[in-house]
């Protein structure tokens, strides 16, 4: 538990103020890909491509996409795995995210339009600390597939 706020507060901190990855995503945002509501029934945009095109992302970004993907990829979705394998998991994947969140350059409209699809992905991450068992663990993973498979839908080098 202690270890889940540290965590979240490392990156709350990393998305503070500035307009690199340093910029907030707002506190209210839903952890799925489309609309969240705030108290006053506002919503903010949902992910969609820039225009007709895909969002830009620097090499560095991309490489970290590309090395949460193999850690995906490594993992045998069709074997079945007893809980400790996905906290194993859900460790490197975290471990992935907090590389990609210290090493981020961007800015402006890219920046913002890779927090539409970052955040739900780090939600969903999360999501596998709190599973009790394994085949909650596996619908939580499934999810984490789909959001990761948007990146190759929005972004590109």
């Amino acid at each position: 538990m202690k270890r889940s706020l540290i965590i979240l507060l490392l990156f709350t901190a990393a998305l503070g103020a500035g307009t690199s990855c340093k910029r907030a995503v707002p506190k209210n945002y839903n952890a799925t890909v489309g609309a969240d509501d705030d108290q006053d029934g506002a919503s903010t945009e949902e992910l969609a491509l820039d225009g007709d095109a895909k969002w830009k992302v620097d090499l560095g970004t991309d490489a970290n996409v590309q090395e949460l993907q193999g850690v995906l990829q490594k993992f045998d979705t069709a074997a079945k795995h007893p809980l400790h394998d996905y906290q194993k998991l859900r460790d490197e994947l975290q471990h992935g995210i907090d590389k990609m969140i210290s090493e981020c350059k961007m800015t402006g409209d890219n920046h913002e339009a890779l927090h539409k699809w970052l955040k739900p992905l780090i939600e969903e991450v999360q999501q596998l600390k709190r599973a009790s068992n394994a085949a909650d663990a596996n619908l939580v993973l499934k999810a984490i597939n789909t959001q990761m498979n948007f990146y190759s839908e929005y972004f590109e080098v």
